[in-house]
């Protein structure tokens, strides 16, 4: 009896003591986990007295976001949730339909109900910001659009869950935006994707099964509603903006890829990555940002040139499904500027700075509160 008492109190001190041996030997089996935000880094130590308490509570919340064995106990706790209890590990994702996977991120499963009714006030405060925005651009002769990546519940609504109700009444957050910057200012220049997206989604898949975002077929699409805007309202460069059309790629769809609804959920479910592959030769390039440029102090900048330096630049200010358009949209000019933030209000010192002729606002359409949120006027 002494011996297997023993034995217990071993194995319970040692499982008590694995996370902390783990911060100090790194064996855990999981390095890498999808988490939809950055991990907290450790704190700069205090420089005065008055840091202290402020120093301990961001300690604390650093060694909660990092203590050891913490991302294998996470996948472990997501795979038990899905082959045994038969759930979504995550709150937020949804397994809908024939299987495709939708993830309510800012509370965009309950805007596709229509539930959600915004601020008329907070909403005439943020229409003016925007128009203030078209009216600058504007009156320095730049050229400014805002696109809507449409949410995939406004695309694959026919596969959500059967106990969320789809509202097909136009009473969305962005349907509440869009219809109070119109009364506003009739002529505002705005790109809706969610039509064009959802009529094309009848001819083949645009948008990834188990992924928030839309394919490569899908950018296209895009790209091309603001390629040929563009070619109307940007007169100086109006040969630039001949959109490369889809009988000039080739379709794609030979490889199985994750998407981050399922690294969300740790489980290994997969789709077809349907893509498309350009006939010609691509003119322009990524390359990484100078650590002393300008754009350096940004969230995730990106800049592309391209061979041909007769073309216009474009600053976009954009968010993850600006991803599939890069490529496509680089080829029209000859660069373009790119940061991972949705403001409210443009900064027009910087896109002067970058000496832009062409500014694109895209965000996805369940950010458009936060967006609000940030207004300044």
């Amino acid at each position: 009896m002494s011996k297997r008492n023993n034995i217990f109190i071993l194995v319970f001190v040692l499982i008590i003591t694995m996370p902390l041996l783990d911060s100090i030997f790194k064996f855990s089996p999981v390095k890498d986990l999808f988490e939809k935000r950055l991990p907290i880094q450790r704190p700069e130590k205090p420089q005065y007295f008055s840091q202290l308490k402020g120093y301990f509570k961001n300690l604390e919340n650093y060694y909660n976001d990092n203590f050891g064995l913490r991302k294998t106990l996470i996948l472990l706790n997501l795979q038990m949730m899905d082959k045994i209890f038969n759930e979504s590990p995550d709150s937020r994702a949804l397994i809908g339909k024939e299987d495709w996977m939708f993830f309510d991120n800012y509370n965009s499963i309950t805007d596709a109900g229509g539930k959600i009714i915004l601020d008329q006030k907070i909403l005439n405060k943020a229409v003016k910001n925007f128009i203030n925005n078209y009216k600058i651009l504007k009156n320095n002769n730049i050229t400014y659009v805002l696109v809507i990546a449409p949410d995939k519940t406004s695309i694959y609504y026919q596969y959500l869950p059967d106990y969320i109700e789809y509202s097909s009444k136009n009473n969305h957050r962005i349907d509440q935006f869009l219809k109070t910057l119109k009364e506003l200012q009739p002529n505002f220049p705005v790109i809706d994707l969610r039509s064009t997206l959802k009529i094309a989604s009848y001819k083949e898949i645009v948008y990834h099964q188990t992924d928030t975002h839309w394919n490569k077929r899908g950018a296209h699409y895009g790209y091309l509603e603001i390629v040929n805007f563009l070619a109307q309202n940007n007169h100086n460069y109006q040969e630039a903006f001949k959109p490369y059309l889809r009988d000039q790629f080739i379709d794609k769809a030979d490889e199985e890829i994750r998407g981050d609804i399922s690294d969300i959920m740790g489980i290994n479910q997969v789709n077809l990555n349907y893509e498309i592959v350009a006939k010609f030769p691509l003119t322009s390039k990524h390359i990484d940002v100078d650590k002393n440029s300008v754009l350096a102090k940004y969230h995730k900048p990106s800049i592309y040139v391209n061979d041909n330096k007769n073309l216009g630049i474009l600053f976009a200010y954009k968010d993850s499904f600006f991803g599939d358009l890069f490529w496509l949209l680089a080829e029209h000019f000859s660069k373009i500027y790119a940061i991972n933030e949705s403001p409210c209000n443009v900064d027009l010192n910087l896109v002067s700075h970058l000496k832009a002729d062409v500014v694109i606002h895209e965000f996805w359409e369940g950010r458009i509160e936060k967006i609000m949120a940030s207004c300044k006027y």
